[in-house]
């Protein structure tokens, strides 16, 4: 997706996917210019050969809210790239993330990454696990979630298209801000919005009551092929904490 000149545009509940800018910024969005909104999403497993493996902001405004932005990869800025300009003529692109969560994402070339977190015009209710910068790293324990792919199987909640949901114990739950209105009613699967003592982090909101079993379909190898459309069946149980193994999708 790109998005330039004053092009105005919103995602929400959804998911983006696999994509890719093989010769370029921005595996899954580029924002040349405009106005963007990301709310209650997932963007997982995009790929960029240059700077931003789920996007890339040159400039524009870009406002991110309770999304889970995972396992994407780029040269630099591996979950959001952020043009930075000294030119004092030029207007510097304005990125808001809101209570979301940045992680399990790579840099190929982390010695010549920028920090995140220095870049953002507005930072509030983040779990940032791999922003560039050590010293941003709000997650200090594994950020144990799990992921529920796109799947007819009978789940808690109807999963449209598929997300990470949060593990009892996650730094994610609870960690929302209500800063500026900035807190969602509802999450990804369109589930109410708090639960528990407050918001969470991410386009998932845990609910203590649900009982989750998703199971795949064959056998489970030490690194599990997981596809969106897969068949699921009554199997042993895979439960990730921390890296989620990779997908062959």
């Amino acid at each position: 997706m790109s998005i330039a000149g004053d092009a105005e545009a919103a995602i929400h509940h959804a998911r983006i996917g696999n994509d890719s800018a093989p010769n370029g910024s921005g595996g899954a969005v580029y924002l040349a210019n405009g106005k963007l909104n990301i709310d209650n999403s997932t963007i997982d497993e995009n790929v960029a050969s240059a700077e931003g493996g789920a996007a890339y902001v040159a400039a524009g405004n870009l406002t991110v809210r309770h999304a889970t932005i995972v396992k994407d990869r780029a040269a630099t800025g591996a979950g959001i790239g952020i043009f930075a300009d000294d030119d004092e003529n030029t207007d510097d692109p304005e990125v808001y993330i809101y209570n979301s969560i940045i992680a399990q994402n790579t840099d190929t070339d982390s010695e010549n990454s920028v920090c995140l977190t220095d870049l953002l015009s507005g930072n509030e209710g983040n779990v940032f696990e791999d922003v560039g910068c050590a010293e941003a790293q709000s997650a200090a324990a594994p950020i144990r979630i799990e992921l529920v792919p796109f799947s007819g199987q009978a789940l808690p909640r109807a999963v449209l298209s598929r997300f990470y949901r949060l593990l009892e114990g996650s730094p994610a739950i609870d960690n929302g801000v209500d800063t500026d209105g900035q807190m969602l009613a509802n999450d990804q699967t369109g589930h109410n919005r708090p639960e528990g003592e407050g918001y969470d982090s991410g386009s998932f909101e845990f609910d203590f009551e649900e009982e989750w079993d998703i199971f795949f379909a064959g056998s489970i190898p030490s690194t599990p092929a997981i596809a969106a459309n897969v068949t699921l069946a009554p199997r042993s149980r895979p439960v990730f904490v921390g890296q989620v193994p990779e997908s062959t999708q």
